[in-house]
């Protein structure tokens, strides 16, 4: 299996995974020509992509869909309340009905993606039905969980299986208290149904090697409230205070918000 993140921050938000001949994109929550220049870095294109998994409706997952549906004959997976609150904002207009794959996250049933499979489960954000994904071929799975307010018991029994996990570590605590964000806003990104902390990020890190994972990317990082170096630093130190070395005992890769992370092939 392969792995690029491709976007992964509040500015929007694309993962490719492949594995044989198959290709799919985890959201689409940057612009077609953005998403066509950051394939065109690891050999993919538009035309390859054979499903799009959507994780939930927010502009930055989904803002590139209409577009892409219209150059993109894929199917598009995604849970019936992402449908609902897709098509209450126009976000999915485009795409064609037999592309249409609605799926039911209270029933989970893996979807037969090629030579891919994805398992979907629910995840505590302040979107209806919000998703994450673990994405398996017949040697790897990858797990893919952010905008999380908070691990629950579904989000962890379903990355502790995972060879390689995107996890998020969205905001410093400090960063997020003093900047500028009015108290509202500050108030739902640190609810249980908002985003996940560095130092909550770094706990969940811990449980997650500790159980196998091997490799994780840290990802959807806050442009205002957090940085590369504080989120890893974080992170690290968790790991290192649980008796983890984080350059030996594991692999931890951070995300770039505007361009293509490292390609991991595992």
């Amino acid at each position: 299996m392969k792995v690029c993140p491709l976007f992964s921050g509040s500015s929007g938000n694309a993962t490719l995974v492949e594995s044989g001949s198959t290709r799919i994109l985890v959201d689409c929550g940057v612009s077609c020509a953005a998403l066509q220049r950051e394939l065109a870095k690891v050999d993919a294109t538009l035309d390859s992509i054979d499903a799009i998994l959507i994780t939930h409706a927010h502009d930055d997952h989904v803002r590139g869909l209409n577009v892409v549906a219209k150059r993109c004959d894929a199917p598009v997976y995604a849970s019936v309340g992402t449908w609902a609150e897709m098509t209450q904002r126009g976000k999915a207009e485009s795409v064609a009905r037999k592309n249409q794959k609605i799926f039911y996250s209270p029933k989970p049933q893996p979807l037969e993606l090629g030579d891919l499979q994805a398992h979907y489960f629910s995840t505590p954000h302040d979107a209806d039905d919000s998703v994450g994904y673990v994405i398996q071929d017949d040697h790897s799975s990858f797990g893919f969980a952010t905008d999380l307010g908070r691990v629950t018991p579904s989000v962890r029994s379903a990355l502790v299986q995972c060879d390689v996990v995107l996890l998020e570590a969205n905001y410093d605590e400090t960063m997020l208290a003093n900047g500028p964000y009015p108290y509202p806003l500050k108030e739902r990104i640190r609810s249980p149904y908002g985003h996940l902390s560095n130092v909550d990020s770094g706990k969940f890190a811990v449980k997650l090697i500790q159980s196998g994972v091997e490799q994780i990317f840290l990802g959807h990082l806050s442009a205002h409230n957090n940085t590369i170096e504080l989120a890893y630093k974080t992170v690290a130190k968790k790991l290192q205070d649980s008796g983890i070395d984080p350059k030996k005992d594991c692999a931890i890769y951070m995300t770039r918000r505007m361009e293509a992370s490292r390609a991991l092939e595992f």
